[in-house]
């Protein structure tokens, strides 16, 4: 996922301010990186993280070949809409390593039965400095049964210089922004989540957010329309994300 000038610069002004020159050029943190992405090829037959048929449609917050998280339980972002009155009933499953093949750790299931965007805590610790995956099966409204309809990799990569900057921020939008400048995907979206329930009125951490998930769903999906990512915005804009009501399936 490459940022556009406009955002880079939108997000330096913000960040030049709340964490002094001397952290932005710690390379311990910055890791040399310009990028969200993991810089990982696709595994062969995992899909990408949309799915959009005439019932099933399923558009997965993460960039292009999966992000990086500094905490070994994320919260996971999405976009669901089914159509009708038809849920779409999902499965997420998540892998020891990004590939189709990969031993399960855990898998949940729910539904999706109203338009908007869901998140997902992980109650599971990832692996540090491993590349992770995590699946998502549908069911109904459209989608082919039990099938991978989207799917997309995680890392967990702790950063101590990192967390240190976050311990010293006083807002959630500070702690965004810092994620957002150190390029972890996961944490960013999080926090700018959390800012704006705090924020509800404040129009500039929306408008941060959504540059973020712009450049996120754009570089992620080929073929996302500007009236599909619009709906997608939008509909991201209108409301929180509603907490994923998730269960073990029984054995």
């Amino acid at each position: 996922m490459r940022i556009s000038g406009r955002t880079i610069a939108l997000w330096g002004l913000a960040f030049s301010t709340v964490l002094g020159s001397t952290a932005l050029g710690s390379t311990a943190w910055a890791q040399r990186r310009d990028s969200f992405g993991l810089g990982a090829p696709r595994s062969a037959g995992t899909g990408g993280a949309t799915r959009w048929g005439e019932g099933c449609q399923i558009a997965l917050f993460a960039p292009e070949g999966g992000g990086r998280s500094a905490t070994d339980q994320p919260t996971l972002f999405w976009y669901g809409s089914p159509a009708g009155s038809e849920p779409i009933n999902l499965t997420l499953i998540l892998r020891d390593a990004d590939s189709n093949t990969a031993q399960r750790i855990f898998q949940v299931t729910g539904t999706v039965a109203t338009k908007g965007t869901y998140q997902f805590t992980l109650p599971t610790a990832l692996q540090s400095g491993q590349t992770q995956r995590w699946d998502v099966r549908g069911a109904g409204a459209g989608c082919p049964q039990g099938q991978v309809v989207a799917t997309m990799a995680v890392r967990y990569e702790p950063n101590e210089v990192l967390n240190r900057a976050i311990a010293a921020a006083r807002t959630d939008l500070e702690r965004a922004r810092i994620y957002a400048r150190a390029f972890y995907w996961y944490d960013a979206l999080a926090a700018y989540e959390r800012a704006i329930a705090a924020n509800p009125t404040n129009r500039e951490i929306r408008q941060e957010r959504r540059a973020l998930l712009s450049q996120g769903l754009k570089e992620g999906d080929k073929e996302m329309t500007a009236a599909k990512l619009k709906d997608i915005l939008n509909t991201t804009d209108q409301a929180p994300a509603s907490v994923f009501a998730a269960k073990t399936p029984t054995p």
